[in-house]
Formats: structure tokens, C-alpha cells, sequence
């Protein structure tokens, strides 16, 4: 056994021993997706190759306990502590979180030597308190069975322009809502189950993915599933492996000050044109958009970056 593969196991190990309890906590089942962390593992007891350690902790649960009774995260944030206190300078470390969880601090110093591939992305006015970090497609991971494209052959949208609104005190989301509700153009919806959700981005041939809280969204992801071309409102825009994807191709950005000419894009993409869209992002989520190329994905870049 090598010396990683003997962190590795210490690492495995203190992380059962010390947050297990906390992970097994239900505390809103649904609202956040679970983490990569499972698969991972899996991958990895299985031989994947690696030079560095996987620290397998559920994000998302993290961000759940910052915000319960202060008892349990007391206790929680103590236990992570000593997990990131426990790293060596000899070894480099790296996690995976679906979403931008490890805005936890000051609740957490992680070591140096940390790299995390998160979904989310970061805030440009986060930069000096987060950790090195690359951006990995932002998926609800329970959900991903549900991300089928549907058939090309046969596809008969009915709207034109969908949006899904939603809470989110960000004020690109609020300005996009104001526009959306306004719209002739757009059928706007809220609080809906996920899978009624699913079927009326199906029926659109674009869809609006304004950002929240964060600098992306899962609803790009969702509209490139269901073969819908996604409208990205954003101030900030971020995509996962820029250096393999032409996203020009797969997804239009907006700025919010440019919402007024939302209707005159969409009219003018013909419907042999949307139909090439939605080849591409066919071929777009074929390649990238599972649960196991997520995963190998995140592996074989953390093993470029440490060889590199």
C-alpha cells in the first residue's frame, strides 16, 4: 500500500467515525441534493488512480447544519475542523460539493494544500475566502434520472418561452421574475412538483435560467436535458470545462440589462435552427451529463492537476 493510499484509508476511516452521525440527520429530505461523495468513494476503493486524497465529506449537509439548532452545529464544525487540522503538508487534498457549499467561513479553515470541485461556482467578491477550485456541472444528483432528452424525431413544443420562478434574494433573479411575469412571450410558473416542472420545460423550446445566490444554476443544466435552449440571465456567467465546450453553442447569455431583447432572440433562431440546438445538446449531455461522467470527470482532472 502506498503512503496516499494509507492517508487515504485514515482519511476514510476519520471521516466515518467523525461525521457519520451528522450525515445520517434528515433534515430537509429533497430540498439540497446529495453529494458525488458515494460514487466517488466507490471509484476509488475500486483502484481509481489518484495523487491525492479525497476528503468524502456531504457538503450539503454541511450547509444544512450551518443553519440548525446551534448545538449540532457546534458540534459538527468542531468534528470538520479537526478532520482539515488532521491533513498533512505532505499530501495535496481534494472534495466535491453539487453546490457552492464550502461558503461556510469563517466556519471552516481549510488547509492549503485543498482543491474542491464544486457546482455552484463562486461569487466574484467571495474570491478571498474560498478555496482553489474548478467548476463542475451544477446537478441535482437525486434528480439526474429525471434528465432525459427527449426524442429529436418527434418533438412538438407548444411555448415558446418557459420560466420556472423561484425564491432568491439575489437581484438578477428578482429583475428576471419582474421581466418574466411582464412577458407576453414567456409562461411563467412557480412551486411546482419536479417532475410537472420537467414537463413544461419539455413543451418550450427556450427557457429562461436566471442565476440566484450563486453565479449559476441548475436550470441550465435541466433546459440542455430536455432539449430546450437555455436563456442565461446572468451578471456573472461560469461553465464547467471551457477548455473542451463551445457553450456558444449550447447556451445563450444575457445580461439583466439587456432583458428587452430576450423576444427578438428567440424569434429569430428558426426551427431548423432549434433543431441543431438540440443535436448538440443531445450530444452535450450523452457526454457529460451522468452521474458516473461527473464523477470520472472530477477524477481525471484532479489527477491532471497534480501531475501536471
Amino acid at each position: 500500500m502506498t503512503e496516499i493510499q494509507k492517508e487515504q484509508e485514515r482519511i476514510f476511516e476519520l471521516c466515518k467515525e467523525r461525521l457519520d452521525e451528522f450525515n445520517r440527520i434528515n433534515i430537509r429530505p429533497g430540498i439540497f441534493p446529495m453529494d458525488y461523495t458515494a460514487h466517488i468513494i466507490q471509484r476509488i476503493k475500486e483502484g481509481a488512480e489518484l495523487k491525492s486524497v479525497y476528503l468524502p465529506i456531504q457538503w450539503s449537509q454541511a450547509w444544512e447544519l450551518r443553519h440548525h439548532t446551534s448545538a449540532i452545529s457546534k458540534i459538527y464544525f468542531e468534528q470538520l475542523q479537526e478532520i482539515f487540522d488532521s491533513c498533512s503538508d505532505a499530501f495535496n487534498y481534494f472534495s466535491s460539493a453539487v453546490t457552492r457549499n464550502m461558503d461556510q467561513s469563517p466556519f471552516i479553515k481549510h488547509p492549503k494544500n485543498f482543491f474542491l470541485y464544486c457546482g455552484g461556482g463562486y461569487n466574484s467578491c467571495d474570491v478571498d475566502h474560498t478555496p482553489e477550485h474548478s467548476i463542475i456541472p451544477l446537478v441535482h444528483v437525486r434528480e439526474l434520472r429525471h434528465y432525459q432528452m427527449a426524442s429529436l424525431s418527434d418533438i412538438k413544443r407548444t411555448l415558446i418561452l418557459y420560466c420556472l420562478g423561484g425564491e432568491s434574494p439575489h437581484w438578477v433573479r428578482l429583475k428576471s421574475n419582474e421581466f418574466s411575469k411582464c412577458c407576453d412571450f414567456v409562461k411563467w410558473t412557480e412551486k411546482l412538483r419536479y417532475t410537472d416542472y420537467l414537463e413544461e420545460l419539455r413543451n418550450a423550446s427556450f427557457a429562461l435560467c436566471p442565476r440566484g445566490c450563486g453565479p449559476t444554476t441548475y436550470r441550465i443544466y435541466e433546459a440542455l436535458a430536455a432539449g430546450t435552449i437555455p436563456i442565461y440571465i446572468t451578471d456573472q456567467p461560469i461553465f464547467p470545462y471551457e477548455d473542451e465546450v463551445d457553450w456558444k453553442n449550447l447556451v445563450i447569455v444575457v445580461t439583466p440589462d439587456k432583458l428587452a431583447e430576450i423576444p427578438k432572440i428567440v424569434t429569430s433562431i428558426s426551427e431548423e435552427e432549434c433543431f441543431a440546438w438540440r443535436r448538440r445538446m443531445k450530444q452535450f449531455c450523452e457526454k457529460y451529463l451522468t452521474l458516473e461522467r461527473i464523477c470520472s470527470k472530477i477524477l481525471q482532472q484532479e489527477l491532471k492537476r497534480i501531475c501536471q
